[in-house]
Order: C-alpha cells, then structure tokens, then sequence
C-alpha cells in the first residue's frame, strides 16, 4: 500500500511537464482503486488467457471478424 503513494510523489514532478497539468483528484482516485486491484489481477489475467487459448475458434463462421 506504500508503493503506490510513493510511485505518485516520485513522478508528481514529471507530470505537468510533460503533460502540461497535474491532476488534484489521482491520489484519491488512486487509494480508492488499489483496494480493487488485487481482483481486478485475479479476475483479468485467467480471461487474457481464456482469450488466447481460444483463439482458434474465433477463425470458426459465425464466431467473430
């Protein structure tokens, strides 16, 4: 839970001067989020892999470009 804070303050920096603005809303947008991300993680990586495995059968008619 401390890396992502610290990540944001190392590049807080950065930010306004390659983009120009500086978000105000991140940080909380941000503590608000990481408590998901350990099920977004579990959730997302067996679908990108269900995906790729099944990607033969999207060549079949009907299923898909």
């Amino acid at each position: 839970m401390r890396v992502s804070p610290a990540a944001q303050l190392a590049t807080v920096p950065l930010m306004p001067y390659h983009f120009r603005e500086l978000s105000l809303i991140a940080p909380l947008a941000n503590l608000l989020a990481l408590p998901m991300q350990p099920f977004v993680m579990a959730l997302g990586i067996p679908a990108a892999l269900g995906r790729s495995a099944h990607r033969p059968l999207r060549r079949a008619p009907g299923l898909g470009r």
